[in-house]
Formats: structure tokens, sequence, C-alpha cells
């Protein structure tokens, strides 16, 4: 099991953050046009470091594999204080509008 954070003002992310921002683009792009089944985990991940900023998130990696539907990996997301609470849901194509318009926890 492995967890996943960022932070967007971290200057040592930069490099890291400019190619997963391709691929994240490319994602978005080609979201319409692409089977779900083959949607890459590594594209899926660039675009919640992209999309979702702002709040306290994480990822949760329990399955890593090449291909997000064989990946088992969850988005966290509080609002920094422990008793209010935060969100879990599984990562999956599905979710993917939602996080690029910026609606997945409205």
């Amino acid at each position: 099991m492995n967890i996943i954070e960022w932070d967007v003002d971290d200057i040592n992310q930069t490099v890291e953050s400019l190619d997963e921002m391709l691929l994240a683009n490319n994602l978005m792009n080609d979201l319409n046009q692409i089977d779900p089944d083959d949607i890459k985990t590594d594209a899926a991940i660039a675009l919640c470091k992209m999309k979702l900023v702002g709040e306290f998130n994480a990822l949760l990696v329990r399955n890593m594999e090449e291909y997000l539907v064989d990946a088992e990996i969850y988005v966290l997301t509080w609002d920094g204080e422990a008793s209010a609470g935060g969100d879990m849901f599984k990562l999956e194509f599905l979710h993917l509008p939602a996080i690029i318009d910026g609606t997945i926890f409205k």
C-alpha cells in the first residue's frame, strides 16, 4: 500500500509536475475517444494531481497496475479539520469527467 500526496507549492516537484501535466492534458483531450479499459493509471494519477488542488488530497494506492481498470486506487479528500471528515472513493473512469470539471466533491 502506498499513499501519494502532492503540494502545488513544492518547488522540488516542478520537473515531475511538467511530465505529469503532459499526461493529464493528453488524457483530458482524448477522454471522449478513448476506451475506458485503455486509460493508463499514471495518466489518471497525474490528472488527479493537476485538478485536485485547494483542499487536502491524497491517493491511497492498494494495487498499482498499468491500466486504471486493473488498479485499486482511492481518492481521499478532507478539509483540514479531522472532526469535519472528508470523502473517499475508488478512482474509476466514470469519475474522471467530474474531476476534470471540478464537480467531484459537490
